[in-house]
């Protein structure tokens, strides 16, 4: 067997200077895909809102029936949240999980931690077990830090949890909670990008054929 021997990598200026910009460009590009990628449309989960489902392929290896690998819906959820399984693409009745995001609101702009927006999530959510939203910030994309909430998210568990009298939640996404709904709310950052997770728990037939729908992040003047 050929054996090779091992070389130091000591590149001078130009290379450092070129693989810094390249990183650079490469994380743009990312970004991109993630957040504003035309070619994401089929991936629309209601009709007439800006809802994309967060893992948008057939394929947890993103190959489509040729075998080949699909780079954009691959580069949009690895920029995310990196893990795939096969069971993300099984379309199971009262089990695991599905997940819808989005990252602007109902006037197209991207969601902006300065802002204040407001989700009515109507009554009889599709989820057995449970729901939850969860703000994440759009550069690190990690869950927000906040001074105020160790989990900057909004869950069907909490006992506190505000009800309106139809059965829908009036939840909000700011840097400064609304009066009476605090226990409603999410606290963002100023001046920093955010996008928001739907997760649905043990998803109900009503999530798989579309008659329960989720409306569009509004912002408030």
């Amino acid at each position: 067997m050929e054996s090779f021997q091992e070389e130091s990598f000591e590149p001078d200026e130009n290379p450092k200077k070129l693989l810094d910009k390249a990183a650079v460009v490469a994380n743009l590009m990312a970004r991109n895909i993630a957040y504003d990628l035309p070619a994401k449309q089929p991936f629309i989960y209601w009709p007439d809102k800006n809802w994309e489902l967060a893992f948008q392929t057939k394929n947890p290896r993103y190959e489509d029936e040729r075998k080949i690998t699909q780079m954009e819906p691959r580069m949009s959820f690895m920029y995310q949240a990196i893990t795939t399984a096969d069971a993300m693409v099984l379309e199971l009745i009262g089990k695991a999980s599905k997940y819808v995001g989005t990252y602007r609101d109902s006037d197209n702009s991207f969601l902006i931690d300065s802002n204040t927006y407001h989700l009515n999530i109507p009554a009889d959510v599709p989820a057995e077990n449970f729901w939850s939203i969860v703000v994440y910030d759009a550069e690190t994309r990690s869950m927000i830090k906040n001074d105020s909430q160790p989990l900057p998210a909004i869950r069907s568990l909490n006992s506190d949890l505000m009800q309106n009298e139809d059965g829908s939640y009036d939840v909000y996404f700011g840097p400064e909670s609304p009066k009476g709904y605090e226990n409603n709310w999410v606290e963002t950052n100023k001046g920093d990008g955010f996008f928001v997770y739907m997760r649905f728990y043990s998803p109900t037939e009503t999530y798989y054929d579309k008659i329960w729908q989720l409306p569009m992040i509004e912002k408030i003047e």
